[in-house]
Order: C-alpha cells, then sequence, then structure tokens
C-alpha cells in the first residue's frame, strides 16, 4: 500500500531510520518485528547501485543468521567466495578465506528491505530525511520527496545514512574527523563473462596509489570496487584510467568494458564521528565511522551495528533513559571501532611498498600467519546478547506492512 509523506507525518513514529542500506535494513527489521512502528526512509529510489566490494564475509553472513534472514543470500543468487588472490607490483600472494558470498548492493539492500517490510516496516524510498532537533521527548526530522515536505517525529530516530548522507549536518556535535591522506571509494558493476577470474575468487591489486578489487557477484557480473588516492586519480584523468593503470602494474588484466562502464564515487573513505549518540538519536554502519575494509569487513561493521544496537533502540523505544546514548558509545567502540582500527593499519600497510612487499613476502612463507586475522573475519559477540529480548518482546501488535514511493 502506498502513502504520502502528508500521511506519515500525522503519525508519531516509535522509530526512525535514515538510510536503507545493510544496517539501516536490517536494523529497521529487527525493531519491526516487535510490533514497533518503524519507518525506514532512503533519498534514492530503490532498487540502486552502491559502491561497494559486495563481499559478505563470514561475520556478515553470521550478523544475518542472527537475524533469521540468511536466506537471503542463497535466494539472491550470492556467489559463495573463498579465496582471496592479492598482488603489487612484484609478488602475489593467495589465502583461503572463512566461506562468504559476493552479491552486489543492489540484490542485497533490496533484498533485507524486502524482509523489513514483510517484518512491518514501512519504507519511504526517494525521499531526503534531516534532523532537525532533539527534544525531550521525541526527535524531529524533516522528509522531503518530490511533490511534498513534512516535519515527522519519533520517540527514536537512528541514522545510517552511509558516507555520503547529510541528515545530520544540522547538528554540529556529529561532526566528522578525516583521516590525513584518505582515500576516497570508486566502483562500478559491469557484465564481461570472459575476463579472467573464476567465481569465487576474490582479486585485489595493490599499489601505494591504492587498490582495486574485482569478484563475481550474481549473474555472472563483475563488481569492481577501489580505493583511490584523489591526487593519483585527477593525474590519471578519473577512477577509470586510474583503476586500470593499479591493475595493470599489479599484472591483472583490465576488463575491456571498465573504461567505458559508468563509475561512481565516495566522499573520503577513513573518517571517524565526534559523537554516535545523543538524547534519543544513534548513528550506526558507514555513517558512524569508517576505515578502508578488507574482503568484506565493511558490510560485517554495518551489518553488526544493527545487531548490537537492536536491543538497546528496543528499550529507548519503550522508556527513554539517558544512559542509553554513552552505553552505545561504549559498545560501538568496542564491537565496531576497534575492528575498524585494524583495517587502518592494514591499510597502512597495502599503502607502503616496502611494508607490504615484506608482508607478503613473509606470508608466502608462512601462511599460517594470515590465520589469527581470518579467524577475526567471523569472530563476534553471541548475538543473543544484543537480541533475544527482541525475539520475545511485542511493543504493539504487528501492522500491515506497507512501502511508499
Amino acid at each position: 500500500m502506498t502513502q504520502s509523506i502528508e500521511s506519515i507525518a500525522k503519525q508519531r513514529w516509535d522509530l526512525i531510520v535514515i538510510g536503507a542500506g545493510p544496517s539501516g535494513a536490517l536494523l529497521s527489521h529487527l525493531v519491526a518485528r516487535t510490533g514497533a512502528s518503524v519507518l525506514l526512509v532512503d533519498k534514492s529510489p530503490f532498487p540502486r547501485h552502491k559502491v561497494c566490494g559486495s563481499c559478505i564475509s563470514a561475520g556478515a553472513v553470521k550478523a544475518l543468521e542472527a537475524a533469521g534472514i540468511a536466506k537471503i543470500i542463497v535466494d539472491s543468487g550470492a556467489v559463495a567466495t573463498e579465496t582471496l588472490a592479492l598482488s603489487d607490483s612484484n609478488q602475489s600472494l593467495r589465502l583461503k578465506l572463512p566461506l562468504g558470498y559476493a552479491l552486489s548492493r543492489k540484490s542485497l539492500d533490496s533484498a533485507i528491505v524486502a524482509e523489513a517490510l514483510r517484518s512491518g516496516a514501512h519504507f519511504a524510498a526517494n525521499t531526503t530525511a534531516a534532523i532537525t532537533q532533539s527534544l525531550d521527548e521525541h526527535v524531529e526530522v524533516r522528509l522531503k520527496d518530490s511533490a511534498y515536505e513534512a516535519n515527522v517525529t519519533a520517540n527514536v530516530v537512528v541514522v545510517a545514512d552511509g558516507l555520503n548522507g547529510r541528515s545530520l549536518a544540522a547538528l554540529p556535535e556529529f561532526d566528522f574527523k578525516i583521516k590525513a591522506q584518505s582515500k576516497f571509494g570508486a566502483g562500478v558493476v559491469i557484465e564481461d563473462a570472459n575476463y579472467d577470474l573464476a567465481p569465487g575468487v576474490i582479486q585485489m591489486a595493490c599499489t601505494n596509489d591504492g587498490y582495486v578489487g574485482i569478484v563475481r557477484v550474481e549473474h555472472g557480473q563483475l563488481d569492481i570496487a577501489a580505493a583511490l588516492h584523489a591526487e593519483f586519480s585527477r593525474r590519471q584523468g578519473g577512477a577509470a584510467p586510474a583503476a586500470a593503470s593499479i591493475l595493470q602494474r599489479c599484472k591483472f588484466a583490465v576488463p575491456p568494458d571498465l573504461m567505458q562502464a559508468q563509475w561512481h564515487g565516495t566522499e573520503l573513505l577513513t573518517r571517524t564521528r565526534n559523537k554516535v549518540a545523543v538524547r534519543r538519536l544513534f548513528v550506526i554502519g558507514d555513517a558512524s565511522g569508517y576505515a578502508e575494509p578488507i574482503t568484506g569487513e565493511g558490510m560485517a561493521w554495518a551489518m553488526w551495528s544493527a545487531v548490537s544496537i537492536s536491543g538497546l533502540i528496543l528499550q529507548s523505544i519503550e522508556k527513554w533513559n539517558d544512559h542509553f546514548a554513552s552505553r552505545w558509545q561504549e559498545m560501538h567502540t568496542s564491537l565496531i571501532r576497534q575492528r575498524q582500527e585494524r583495517a587502518r593499519l592494514i591499510a597502512s600497510t597495502l599503502d607502503n611498498l616496502p611494508i607490504r612487499s615484506a608482508a607478503l613476502a613473509l606470508l608466502r612463507s608462512i601462511p599460517s600467519l594470515a590465520i589469527p586475522y581470518l579467524r577475526s573475519l567471523s569472530d563476534y559477540p553471541d548475538p543473543r546478547s544484543f537480541i533475544g529480548n527482541l525475539v520475545t518482546t511485542q511493543i504493539h501488535e504487528p501492522d500491515t506492512c506497507q512501502r511508499i514511493s
């Protein structure tokens, strides 16, 4: 059933989630299935492409299992991934990964949104959102689509609008710090059945100027994602020729359609938020801070943000306590930010030729040295400690699923 923003504004929501990526959509699913009234908003029309390596790591799979929707991996035609083929200009390395999957963000995000709708959430696509104020009893959000604009209130608001989100622009306490010399992200999905890359292999080309990852996703397409230094990209004439240069220097073939395809970019990648919570307002996923990830870790961080905050959101809806904001700050630091700091260290290693060469040589001779890191890709807490109460608690009787377009 379709509703307008005008009708949405007449309702006081338990929860508004801004951003329908893996973190926002997954949280909407988890909270809506308790009977809470949940409005999920995204600025883009759906389905839509998103710059991403499209790798669902073992940790991300574990988050989907915890939420009870891991079936979307198989149902969407995801490709199992078990090998990382890493190369620089001097040497190459192959590592066996814990079982993960490759699935385009167009398919993944749409599938999780569909699960949220089935759980009772409402979805407003192609709608911008901005936090106007956070008050003692509610948070006010300004929603706007092509036809209407209105203020909407909720007991709790969660911002999950990613790197490029602007919903917190009016709140200076949520400013972020960008790491010096941070790269930006760029990517594209292309058809190329003849490219020499077997399904299940994640190919990564690493140089001091950035890195490029390629993996086959559903329907045999190639997902190409790069993290590039801006000055290098400018010198090369854009993201596509920059990615081609890195692939060639690492002795990988360049897909023929790479140069003609329409690439999409992101803001600078590595950043931290000053805060990730204030009264009745939380930030999760990429919007809460980001680091250059390896082999699907970014997806896992996003999904585990949703899983780990879900119980806290339910408590916040029932009765607010100022302790909840500081509690999420602590949880985010211990579960997500510490993993991102490790990813920053790995990214710094890949950026430095002498260190990168030494590390690759060492791993080639002693592959077992990678085991602790590879195990950490799926080493997350027992999800029952976060979402156990969501399975049994019903705030309201579940409402009919509705999509707002």
